[in-house]
């Protein structure tokens, strides 16, 4: 009797513990985001450098909001116009009020206009679900469907459980690979990419942005399978079987192609012609299947 109130026990325990929800709304928590404008050759004109944070709360209509603030803490022209000298010490910038309901594990952001919340994120999505929320999830503002739930390394911490999209990973406690949100007040109109640069939170900073999978019985390599970029060495490798062979092409947002490479599993490769500070889209093909994704070149 002991020994299965025991079990029961510990499976509650773990059932439970299993379904921790982290919250992405803490005080302390700081979004290193860095914005690169354009694409083209001739368009690579600014990079800018923002940090974005929680400072203090304020209650509307009995809800109460977190304040979310943003700095420009480097702003550098650069290729045809120009080098410009970094631009620091701005003031803080008020962006928005969020609010995050655990329960539901929904994040929503404040329409200053309407003043009615939207939604931002949804963390209990499941794997299929079509999102339509107000988040730019990538570089589109349309819905996205989740096409994975899985769990993972990122950001120098563990198990995080991330929703897969198309050219997109949202991280719970952490938000989506453009940052808290993907786009800081003021910027609507400009053509580029933001990208998480770095996450920050009590614990400690860490800029290791690249997802490594779970290799585990319910989320395999072989079913999510990941490109691995390494800044220190800038060189590639997938993350699949060793005997394997597969196709790696590399395009640019407009859809050129900028190369192919054939490559074993775990085998390290680079590419002929690295553009550094650049996002590239990639297609892993192997055996009928294929794999899509997008890596920042640092």
């Amino acid at each position: 009797m002991r020994k299965n109130l025991l079990i029961l026990f510990l499976f509650a325990f773990f059932t439970v513990f299993s379904q921790t929800y982290t919250p992405l709304l803490k005080e302390g928590n700081k979004w290193w985001v860095y914005y690169r404008e354009g694409y083209c050759d001739i368009c690579n004109a600014q990079f800018r450098a923002y940090y974005i944070f929680i400072n203090g709360e304020t209650t509307i209509s009995g809800v109460t909001y977190k304040k979310i603030y943003s700095n420009l803490y480097h702003i550098n022209s650069y290729g045809p116009f120009g080098n410009g000298e970094p631009n620091t010490n701005n003031p803080d910038v008020f962006e928005c009020l969020m609010r995050e309901d655990t329960a539901t594990k929904k994040v929503y952001i404040l329409d200053p206009v309407t003043n009615t919340d939207k939604l931002l994120y949804d963390f209990s999505a499941q794997k299929g679900d079509v999102i339509d929320s107000n988040f730019r999830w990538g570089f589109y503002n349309y819905p996205v469907t989740i096409d994975d739930v899985v769990s993972g390394s990122v950001f120098g911490k563990d198990n995080v459980k991330t929703f897969k999209s198309d050219y997109n990973n949202i991280y719970e406690g952490i938000g989506s690979q453009s940052g808290l949100f993907s786009r800081p007040a003021g910027h609507p109109f400009e053509i580029g990419a933001y990208w998480l640069d770095c996450f920050e939170d009590t614990v400690g900073k860490s800029c290791d942005s690249q997802f490594i999978l779970l290799g585990t019985s319910e989320n395999s390599i072989d079913k999510n399978l990941t490109l691995y970029y390494s800044k220190l060495n800038s060189d590639f490798k997938v993350l699949g079987n060793l005997s394997q062979d597969y196709k790696v092409t590399f395009y640019e947002s407009t859809g050129r192609l900028i190369e192919e490479v054939n490559v074993k599993g775990k085998q390290s490769f680079s590419l002929k012609n690295i553009i550094k500070n650049k996002i590239l889209f990639y297609t892993i093909t192997s055996q009928g299947k294929s794999w899509k994704g997008k890596v920042m070149i640092q």
